[in-house]
């Protein structure tokens, strides 16, 4: 088991920009600049914002070089997916 403090730096950073996602994420829903969109999220702070999040992140890459970033989707509904494990199939 690995522990907090021996985490790789970038699940750590990664952590960090989710967090700062979803402290912004109310506010932003009521922004129609990005409502319904996919933000990017570097050093705490939105970078980019797209409605696909592929190419989102592929201008962030490109811009900020290849770097942990959080990208989330501003939507009140949240999107969950279940995949039943291969050994209950």
């Amino acid at each position: 088991m690995v522990t907090k403090s021996k985490r790789p730096k970038y699940e750590e950073i990664f952590e960090r920009e989710r967090a700062s996602f979803l402290k912004l994420k109310k506010k932003l829903i009521g922004d129609p600049n990005y409502r319904d969109k996919y933000v990017a999220i570097v050093g705490g702070r939105i970078v980019d914002t797209d409605h696909d999040k592929i190419m989102l992140a592929k201008r962030v890459y490109t811009k900020h070089g290849y770097i942990p970033m959080y990208v989330g989707r501003v939507t009140e509904k949240e999107r969950i997916l279940e995949y039943p494990s291969p050994e209950r199939a």
